[in-house]
């Protein structure tokens, strides 16, 4: 049986507020985004993120239209110079060097958000075929996100799964989502 309560909170922006004042991370919102202001810098503020991002996303998952994301690319091996690879015939061992690779941001349009793990803390997304093509050809070259084929009936093959500390914000579906009256709902 679901009961709904009386919330201390007025709108959905201040339920949204506590949860980031919660977690210590800067949020700001502007009808109907919600978002970080930078990137976690340690494991700490990364599991910040994901404590702020979960409750979010189980709770309004059919209300959200967007989500944005970042990702680190691979790391690349650079070519050896000339002058490295004549070392390195002589048998000298010469390694190369290696470019980090460039934080990116994306964005997908959920047509599902069928859940979120707090214990992998990943949140899985369907979403259309073609935005599936576009997002696995970029999760070949980053291990911060996947987008696998599941062998599933066609509406849930195509399926996003990001982190929860890697999204960097959210769009609601309606322009006046955070104004609502935010009201929370208790499993007896």
């Amino acid at each position: 049986m679901t009961i709904k309560q009386e919330s201390k909170y007025n709108t959905i922006e201040e339920y949204i507020g506590f949860l980031a004042s919660n977690t210590n991370i800067n949020v700001f919102t502007s009808n109907p985004n919600v978002n970080t202001q930078e990137i976690p810098k340690s494991m700490e503020e990364a599991m910040a993120y994901s404590n702020f991002w979960n409750p979010i996303l189980d709770e309004f998952k059919e209300d959200i239209g967007k989500i944005e994301f970042f990702y680190q690319e691979k790391n690349k091996e650079l070519p050896l110079s000339f002058g490295k690879k004549l070392l390195k015939s002589v048998g000298f061992n010469v390694k190369p060097e290696v470019k980090e690779g460039k934080v990116r941001y994306d964005k997908v349009n959920p047509e599902v958000i069928r859940n979120v793990n707090p214990s992998k803390s990943l949140v899985n997304i369907v979403t259309r075929e073609n935005e599936w093509k576009r997002l696995n050809s970029i999760a070949q070259n980053t291990e911060d996100f996947s987008a696998p084929f599941v062998m599933l009936p066609e509406n849930l093959c195509y399926q996003v799964n990001i982190p929860l500390e890697c999204i960097s914000g959210i769009c609601f579906k309606s322009t006046e989502f955070l104004n609502k009256k935010y009201s929370s709902e208790e499993q007896n």
